[in-house]
């Protein structure tokens, strides 16, 4: 029972993290040509839009590494080593945790 609720925190967790990447996108998506529109409404100048898109998007990146970052953890990595040692039909595929495959 405590794993399942474990379980289902954790993936409640992801959900959450998964909704607010893709609305901050949406927002970013909304914002930079407004950026843009206000700037060239406005005689610009020294362009600032340009300064205002570059931080948004530095900002989103690093939201989006933080998001997306654990896909590739070492669970991944596990899957990846149990993938590709059964795709070459390997004898030496382990039936437990990929834990005990050895790393360099």
């Amino acid at each position: 029972m405590r794993e399942q609720d474990d379980a289902y925190r954790r993936a409640k967790l992801r959900v959450k993290q998964i909704r607010v990447w893709i609305i901050l996108g949406g927002i970013y998506a909304v914002m930079i040509p407004v950026f843009f529109f206000i700037d060239i409404t406005t005689g610009g100048g020294i362009e600032w839009a340009h300064w205002a898109t570059l931080g948004c998007l530095l900002g989103f990146a690093i939201h989006t590494g933080v998001v997306w970052a654990p896909a590739f953890g070492r669970q991944w990595e596990d899957r990846k080593i149990r993938e590709l040692m059964e795709r070459e039909g390997s004898d030496a595929v382990n039936t437990e945790r990929a834990d005990t495959i050895e790393r360099p």
